[in-house]
């Protein structure tokens, strides 16, 4: 839901700032800006789910803070959110598609023939042994 939201607003608001984007461009910039601000959320949680007391050990051995991060706390961190970190790139390409459809029928209008319908009412109904269809 949030894709959409930030879809319509990159591609239909920008405009009215003087900015025009292709469909192509505002769709790979709103799929952007959701994806890193899902991905930065993931991981400040895993960050966040690290023990104080791995900090505090950290500087009782003299490591000052970058230190402190490149060798103790985004270790045990990558491996607390490699699995979600996963998960949420599946979900990348998943949004991917609902970008894919906004950018080849952005005005919500079937891009298909109208006897395209027809012909699926009618194969339901082959299916079910309805024919009438």
């Amino acid at each position: 839901m949030l894709l959409v939201l930030v879809l319509v607003l990159v591609h239909y608001a920008l405009p009215f700032s003087e900015v025009r984007l292709s469909s192509f461009a505002a769709a790979a910039t709103a799929l952007s800006i959701v994806s890193c601000a899902c991905t930065a959320e993931i991981f400040r949680a895993g960050i966040e789910a690290l023990p104080k007391g791995q900090f505090k050990a950290a500087a009782a051995i003299g490591l000052n803070f970058f230190d402190t991060l490149r060798d103790v706390v985004l270790p045990q961190a990558l491996r607390i959110v490699t699995p979600i970190f996963t998960s949420n790139c599946v979900n990348v390409r998943k949004r991917d598609r609902v970008a894919q459809q906004k950018e080849a029928d952005p005005g919500g209008k079937r891009s298909h023939s109208p006897r395209y319908g027809e012909s699926l009412q009618r194969r339901a109904g082959d299916l079910w042994g309805d024919k009438r269809a």
